[in-house]
């Protein structure tokens, strides 16, 4: 999954990858911020989850360094 902003002329800047807390060859998809931008969520079929596709969430500041 990656990320982009919009500058205040609502200009896109680029794609940034958001590594490897999220990106994995799960099928990792349908990913949404909670509201106040705090927590990321994402669905995914990776291990350690309680069924075939899980709910799963990291903070949003620790995907900062990729």
């Amino acid at each position: 999954m990656y990320v982009t902003t919009r500058d205040d002329r609502g200009v896109w800047g680029p794609l940034v990858n958001l590594g490897p807390l999220v990106n994995t060859e799960e099928n990792d998809r349908c990913p949404a911020f909670s509201p106040d931008f705090q927590i990321f969520y994402f669905d995914s079929e990776r291990a350690g989850g309680y069924g075939d596709k899980d709910l799963w969430w990291v903070y949003a500041e620790n995907l900062r360094s990729g």
